[in-house]
This record gives C-alpha cells, sequence and structure tokens, in this order.
C-alpha cells in the first residue's frame, strides 16, 4: 500500500470538511424556505405534495430528533437538517471523486473533484432576480437536492460497474428521497443497451419500474390527507410563458456553471463511451421539466451536474492531450 494514500486520503476529507462547511454556511444565508414545503412542515408531515413524498431526510431527522430526546438532548430539527445537509455535501464531494476515478488516474480525481464548487452555486446559491415584469426567482432551500446529487453520483459508479444488487438498493432510497431517481434507469438504458443482454437488460428495467412505482404509491396512498397537487405540479402553462422572456434565456446559460453550450459544442470529443452515452439523457431530462419544473429555477437542474460536469473535465483532458500531442 501507498504510505503517502492515507496523508492524501485524510488531507481530501479535511479540505471536504471544511468546504462543505463553508459552502453550506452561505447556502443557509442566501436560501429561503418555500412556506408549504418548509422543514418544519416536513418534519410535522403536513407539507403539501409533491413535497412531502420526498421523505427520506425528513425521515432521518424525525429519527434523529426522537433518538436525541431519549438521550434528553433538545435540538431544534433545523439544526439536523443543516447537519445533514453538510454531511450530504461532504458525501458529494467523496462520490463524484469516486465516480470520475473511472476517467481520470487518482490525483487528478482526488484535485477535479472539487471542481464540484464551482458548479454547486450557480444552482443553490445565486438567485433573487426579475423574470419579466413580475416573476420574482428566489434561491429555495429544500433538503433532498442534495442527497439527490449524491445518489446520482453512486448510481453513475455503479451502473459503470455493473454492480446490479447495490444499484436496485441505492435506487430504492434514491427514490425514497426524490421521484427524479427514475433518470438513473434511463442512464442506465442508453449506457448498457448495448453490453447487456436483452433479457437481463429488460429484467433489471422492470426491477426499477417496480421500485419506482411500489415506493411512490406507498408514499401517495400515506399522504393522501395532505394538500398539494400529487406526483408532480403541472407547469407547463407557465413556462410557456416565461420562455417569451428574454432573461428566460439568459438564466437558462447559467445553468450547470455556463458549461452547457461549451459541452453541446464540444461533444464529439468525448472519447469515452459510458461519459458520452450517460450524456444522451439531457435532452429527456430538459424536455420533462417544462412540464413538471420552474424553467427559470436552477435547482431543478442539479442532478445532471455530475454527467454534465464529467463531460466537461474529459474534453479539458481531450483537449490537453491533443495541445500536447
Amino acid at each position: 500500500m501507498n504510505k503517502r494514500r492515507p496523508f492524501v486520503w485524510g488531507l481530501f476529507l479535511l479540505a471536504s470538511i471544511l468546504g462543505a462547511y463553508c459552502y453550506t454556511s452561505i447556502r443557509f444565508s442566501s436560501n429561503v424556505g418555500y412556506a408549504p414545503g418548509s422543514l418544519s412542515a416536513l418534519f410535522n408531515q403536513t407539507a403539501v405534495t409533491p413535497f412531502q413524498y420526498r421523505m427520506l431526510v425528513p425521515g432521518v431527522v424525525i429519527l434523529l430528533h426522537k433518538m436525541m430526546a431519549l438521550v434528553g438532548a433538545v435540538v431544534e430539527p433545523g439544526v439536523l437538517f443543516g447537519l445533514v445537509e453538510w454531511l450530504s455535501v461532504v458525501l458529494l464531494v467523496a462520490t463524484f471523486r469516486k465516480y470520475i476515478s473511472l476517467f481520470f488516474d487518482e490525483t487528478s480525481s482526488y484535485v477535479l473533484s472539487f471542481s464540484i464548487f464551482f458548479v454547486l452555486p450557480f444552482h443553490f446559491i445565486f438567485g433573487d432576480y426579475l423574470v419579466g415584469p413580475d416573476y420574482q426567482i428566489t434561491a429555495y432551500y429544500y433538503p433532498w437536492d442534495t442527497p439527490s446529487l449524491v445518489f446520482f453520483c453512486m448510481g453513475l459508479f455503479l451502473i459503470h460497474e455493473e454492480r446490479w444488487k447495490e444499484f436496485l438498493c441505492l435506487f430504492a432510497v434514491a427514490t425514497l428521497n426524490r421521484e427524479t431517481s427514475c433518470f438513473l434507469t434511463f442512464i442506465f438504458l442508453f449506457t448498457k443497451w448495448s453490453s447487456l443482454s436483452p433479457r437481463r437488460l429488460m429484467l433489471l428495467t422492470i426491477c426499477q419500474f417496480f421500485i419506482w412505482t411500489a415506493i411512490k404509491a406507498t408514499l401517495h396512498i400515506h399522504y393522501t390527507d395532505n394538500p398539494g397537487s400529487g406526483i408532480y405540479q403541472d407547469q407547463w402553462v407557465q413556462n410557456s410563458l416565461l420562455i417569451g422572456y428574454s432573461e428566460t434565456w439568459i438564466s437558462l446559460l447559467r445553468v450547470w456553471g455556463y458549461l452547457g453550450l461549451p459541452l453541446l459544442l464540444t461533444f464529439p470529443l468525448i472519447q469515452n463511451d459510458f461519459a458520452r452515452r450517460s450524456l444522451y439523457v439531457i435532452p429527456i431530462y430538459l424536455g420533462s421539466l417544462f412540464f413538471v419544473g420552474t424553467l427559470v429555477e436552477m435547482r431543478i437542474y442539479a442532478e445532471m451536474i455530475p454527467v454534465v460536469l464529467t463531460g466537461f473535465l474529459l474534453v479539458l483532458k481531450e483537449l490537453k492531450v491533443k495541445m500536447i500531442g
């Protein structure tokens, strides 16, 4: 074993912890809560749907709160939500490093993993601007956003390595966190359709479908008395109006830290088949957001950060090779 590895890993962990603390502090100070889906409402399980369906983090906080109450410790739920967010950011850096280590050497993967801190603020911190005459954009905080990124990083890695038992377990937990876990299924299909047998491909797809449907149906039944729109909010009418404003198109350039357009133009340079095919999910993801998301709310695009950022880093790697060569 390399004697330097424990030192490098320790340094990486320390930097991740400090970076996560700084980022989380800034996010909590700049974000606001959305009243119908506030932390207190989620904790009391009275939030509107579909927010209340995203029960992983609220469930963890409820469990932690009960455990601490048993030992006589009184901790506000908001503090526990903050703790989970901070730990999620630490895990995000670690899981993103694990994923890009498939394409870069060990040293490069440690360094490049911190590039995630360049992109995150564009989705979760920068906000508070006007679109059109009266549509105010605000940076909202939701506790499932960062964990969802962690699950996408882990999911990408497990799909690449074809560790299907672990992936299906992860998929179930990711679905409990947020319904957008279904896009991992699309990534699975795009990246594995030519390498797996049709029978196995179909079997794994069916398993994911049943896991997703069972979890969402159970949550829907459990919270059937909660107010709200159900499994998703219909946004296409509002988005049809928003696309008529120049501010909308300007804000969309900010998605993924302005990396979207450069990546589109340099897409042919990506040599790795898995990384290239994983990007095929982007049009489906964006198309669905027109109907269920608010186009100018940057946080809704964040789950594709690991896919897009990895693709862009691989483009830079290829450009470096061409320049040196």
